[in-house]
């Protein structure tokens, strides 16, 4: 929890009546039934059990749609990806060793070799504070200009370039064995609609795909959207994400 959205908590503690009633209708907005983590919740009721594949899942703690529901039932097993290093030490720790997970340390690229990537240093948040949102660690990216546009370039002097191994998002789930996915959520800012392409959906066709569409431009925004249709599923799109559906 950030430290200003603590001290908000804090003071709205001391209210407890105010307090409850709006942990109520926060409940009601990200939880109800077309919310979205309740249409994930609906679509998915009933498997007894869910495998999941996760293509940039940071640390597992912040602006996570699907970390509630692996933490919380015991029916979820799967794959996280998360490609720099300091972040995956952190999506280790916050899971741990269960024999539900397997971690990944990779980018997903079109091939083998080693890319160059782009990423916020911790000392960001250590020296600026609270100038630095919580999200200031999930804008990592091949464009350092993606980097670069936010907070006002406040972040350019803690980019860090780092040559990261990559692997084919094919390769990765035959060297994992995945013969059945339920839930794939991808969340690599801007390099979304890439990753639905590597995806073969004629093989796994999970029920619940989760994208982010934010930083995609308009023309990819469009054909990962006629991708999906094409496939059969259903979209509900949110303010940064898609969530797409397969019908019972």
């Amino acid at each position: 929890m950030s430290s200003l959205k603590g001290r908000l908590v804090q003071r709205l503690r001391e209210h407890p009546v105010l307090y409850k009633k709006l942990r109520l209708i926060w409940r009601r907005i990200t939880q109800g039934p077309q919310s979205l983590k309740g249409m994930i919740r609906q679509r998915l009721k009933g498997l007894p059990t869910v495998f999941f594949v996760q293509i940039g899942s940071n640390d597992g703690n912040h602006g996570d749609p699907i970390s509630g529901f692996i933490r919380r039932e015991r029916r979820f097993s799967g794959i996280f990806v998360e490609p720099v290093p300091e972040i995956f030490k952190r999506l280790k720790l916050s899971y741990g060793p269960d024999p539900r997970f397997v971690y990944e340390n990779v980018l997903i690229g079109s091939s083998t070799e080693p890319v160059n990537f782009y990423y916020v240093s911790e000392r960001a948040k250590q020296e600026l504070g609270d100038a630095v949102p919580y999200w200031y660690d999930q804008l990592g990216s091949f464009d350092k200009q993606h980097i670069a546009k936010h907070l006002d370039g406040l972040l350019v002097p803690y980019i860090i370039e780092a040559r990261l191994p990559s692997v084919p998002l094919p390769t990765l789930l035959a060297r994992n064995a995945v013969q059945h996915i339920d839930l794939l959520h991808i969340d690599t800012e801007g390099y979304d609609y890439e990753v639905l392409t590597q995806f073969d959906f004629d093989r796994y066709r999970p029920a619940v795909v989760l994208y982010e569409h934010k930083h995609l431009t308009p023309e990819l925004r469009s054909k990962a959207q006629a991708l999906l249709k094409a496939y059969g599923y259903v979209l509900r799109p949110r303010v940064d994400d898609t969530l797409a559906l397969q019908p019972r």
